[in-house]
């Protein structure tokens, strides 16, 4: 293949073709080192937009870091990627800008979209996003920076054809009162551990995704993509969260603060109509960023589906997307900070680093079509 476009150094193995450019930008997230004195890189969040001639406002995928890995997914279809570096180049500009990185895809959810078979990745012609010199205990910085990504696919790489086999019909929707203070209709089938208090409720919209067991020739779950709307006196239309497998883990993903939440089934029980998914209580595996959406979650449940059960048989090869709808609670401890608020102020950090440099500023970040040479 041509390595012409790429940093020296930067070399995507034989056997694969460029799949898609995105231009990224946000900010390189750190915390001080109180043993070094200086900082180190804690978490990525970054939105990332589709390269062309007319600049895009419309983001097409999100890079955050998920339980500590860096994370890249779709805002469209939800596919996702793990990525782990394999080889990093000094940019031209290294005191100031993050390095040109190579990584291999080590981990994929195997949602048919955007990421499908994804195989390698690169992140290229950076700018911004280095940290201070020197830190002091307890400073966090976050650093502004841009950047191209280019990912790319086994060469001849054709995605997996999706199968709909139910008609999705939306079911009526009733907002509960605001704020939101109780357990609702959470069965006692799905016992709730004492010492928790409802933060906040979800209607999620999306699909239980399946793929055929050739053993069984029966569909079992691989991932689920779905968008969640906060409910209160009035129904949202804009999402505020993502749901998604990420390394075969349920995982949700504030748009917003890009909070995150893990979960793990510890109880599972039928739906009251057997033609709907199951409930299922969540036990809370990791949180991220302090005072997101997500902070502090300790159970999540999974109530009043609607569909996403898949067809009975199946053959070699086939997947499956079948339309769901499900409410979402999210829990707290009694002594968390979060346990009777329903919206929490964005993080702050200290310092809030961004470089005067003649080089890079804050019209880049916005405007990158200006400063890139599409090609």
């Amino acid at each position: 293949m041509v390595q012409a476009a790429l940093p020296a150094g930067i070399v995507v193995p034989d056997g694969n073709e460029l799949s898609i450019k995105l231009q990224g930008m946000g900010t390189q997230n750190y915390i001080c080192n109180t043993t070094s004195g200086a900082f180190a890189l804690d978490s990525v969040t970054s939105t990332l937009f589709k390269e062309s001639t007319d600049f895009s406002l419309t983001p097409t995928a999100y890079y955050i870091f998920v339980d500590g890995k860096p994370t890249w997914i779709s805002a469209a279809d939800n596919s996702t990627i793990t990525g782990a570096p394999q080889a990093k180049v000094p940019a031209t500009n290294a005191s100031f800008s993050v390095p040109n990185v190579l990584l291999k895809a080590v981990a994929n959810n195997n949602v048919p979209g955007l990421f499908s078979g994804v195989s390698y990745f690169v992140r290229i012609n950076t700018n911004g996003g280095q940290p201070p010199a020197s830190c002091t205990g307890g400073q966090t910085a976050q650093v502004d920076y841009s950047a191209d990504y280019w990912f790319y696919v086994p060469t001849g790489f054709k995605a997996p054809t999706v199968t709909k086999p139910t008609a999705y019909v939306v079911p009526t929707l009733t907002a509960p009162p605001n704020p939101v203070t109780t357990q609702y209709s959470i069965p006692t089938t799905l016992p709730l551990p004492a010492g928790n208090t409802l933060k906040s409720h979800y209607q999620g919209i999306g699909t239980q995704n399946y793929i055929c067991d050739d053993k069984t020739s029966t569909f079992t779950l691989s991932n689920v993509t779905a968008a969640l709307f906060k409910q209160g006196a009035e129904y949202q239309l804009t999402p505020s969260i993502q749901y998604v497998f990420v390394n075969g883990v349920p995982t949700w993903i504030a748009i917003g603060d890009k909070s995150t939440v893990s979960g793990t089934p510890i109880t599972k029980v039928p739906s009251p109509d057997p033609a709907n998914i199951p409930w299922v209580l969540l036990k809370s595996n990791t949180t991220n960023t302090p005072n997101g959406i997500l902070n502090d979650v300790t159970f999540l449940a999974r109530v009043n589906t609607f569909q996403g059960v898949p067809p009975s048989t199946c053959k070699s090869g086939e997947v499956a997307f079948v339309d769901y709808t499900a409410d979402y609670y999210f829990y707290v401890a009694n002594t968390s900070a979060t346990a009777t608020a329903n919206n929490m102020p964005p993080p702050t950090y200290s310092p809030k680093v961004v470089s005067s440099s003649s080089t890079y500023s804050s019209i880049f970040l916005l405007f990158p079509f200006i400063f890139y040479s599409l090609l």
